[in-house]
Formats: structure tokens, sequence, C-alpha cells
């Protein structure tokens, strides 16, 4: 029995290294999949920065096409306005056919509609000749009525 307290020590020192080795290798388990885990979540990281900066994109995408879509609906109106005018003013054939071609025939004025336009530009005229201002306003049609004032 003189051996079993170093029977007794050598099995408790076996199963200390024992459990070491088990406790190592469940540490480097664990490490690999930490590391396995922070690498998805930079990925993730990553295509989150990149949907953001794709938003940002679109947003400024939708800005652009917005203001040009403002943009267009102040300036032409008034331009087909005054190509009907000419054209009917004119009759120049070749533009008449142009705007319908492009489904602008109602900035075309008829022939009444064109003497009252002419009656007002004469009229504008005098009224500015009379007050000493320059410039002749532009003709109003159907398709390019006077815009009504706005504090944008």
């Amino acid at each position: 029995m003189k051996n079993a307290p170093f029977l007794l020590s050598s099995a408790l020192a076996l199963l200390a290294v024992i459990l070491s080795f088990v406790s190592f290798s469940a540490s480097q388990t664990n490490n690999s999949l930490q590391s396995e885990f922070l690498k998805k979540q930079t990925d993730f990281q990553e295509l989150n920065n990149t949907v953001t900066l794709q938003n940002q994109e679109y947003q400024r995408q939708a800005e652009i096409i917005n203001t040009g879509a403002n943009l267009g609906q102040k300036v032409i109106g008034p331009i087909v306005g005054r190509m009907g005018y000419v054209a009917a003013k004119n009759k120049n054939q070749k533009f008449r056919e142009m705007l319908n071609d492009q489904k602008f025939e109602k900035a075309i004025p008829s022939d009444e509609d064109l003497k009252k336009i002419d009656k007002e530009i004469e009229d504008n005229k005098a009224k500015q000749g009379a007050a000493g201002a320059p410039g002749t306003p532009a003709p109003r049609t159907p398709a390019a009525p006077a815009a009504p004032a706005s504090g944008n």
C-alpha cells in the first residue's frame, strides 16, 4: 500500500493532462468558430455598407430625375406653346406636322385663338410701351398657360 499514494497521484496527474488536452482542443475549436464568426460579421458589414452606398446613389439619381421632371414641366409647356404659336402664325406645315407627330397638336392654336393671342400681345405691347418696359411676353396657348406666381 505504500504505492497507493503514488498511484493515486499519478492517476490524478494523468487525468489532469487528459483534461488539459480536452480543454486545449475545445479552445482551439472555439477560436476557429470565433474567427469564422468574425469573418462572416465583416462580410456582412461590407455588404451592409455596399447597400447603404447603393441607397445613397439611388436617392441622388432620384433627385436628379425629379429635378429634370420638374424643370421639364416648367419649361417644355411654354416652349411647345411658342412653337405652336409660330407654326400657326407663319402657317408652317412642316412645323405643324412635327408637332402633330409628337402628339402636341393642342399646342397649335386655331385661327380664332391665334387672333386672341395676337390681340393680347398687342395689348401687352401697348401697356409696356406706356410704362416704358422693354420686351414682349410669351404668347399663351392652351398648351402653355401662364405660370402662377409662386414663392419657390
